[in-house]
């Protein structure tokens, strides 16, 4: 047996040229290829544009939604307040009607 590399006669040189290159087909298909990309890119940007719409109604209408409930709990506040007043004032009358009797009684016990 020898030591030496086989060297088969049907194999094709290392050196031998290569076979053309379609360059036309590659443009082709790489243009086919941005044209997609581009149709991609322009769904996706059209959906985000719908997407913050979207997100922008919502928080207008929560915003208003939380106004709307603000007003609500104010207004209820303002009529408890005005309730607890109107008690007030009718207690501090009641007071003072009931001091003024007593000073009426009480001078009247006093006058000789």
């Amino acid at each position: 047996m020898s030591s030496s590399p086989k060297h088969r006669d049907d194999a094709t040189p290392l050196l031998q040229p290569l076979p053309p290159f379609d360059l036309d087909a590659l443009e082709s298909k790489w243009q086919e290829s941005m044209r997609q990309v581009c149709l991609d890119e322009t769904a996706l940007l059209s959906e985000f544009k719908q997407l913050c719409i979207d997100i922008e109604l919502w928080a207008k209408s929560r915003i208003e939604k939380e106004s709307l409930e603000m007003i609500g709990k104010v207004r209820e506040d303002c009529e408890w307040i005005e309730s607890t007043q109107e008690t007030m004032e009718q207690t501090r009358k009641n007071v003072v009607s009931t001091l003024d009797a007593l000073k009426n009684a009480l001078k009247v016990l006093v006058q000789p």
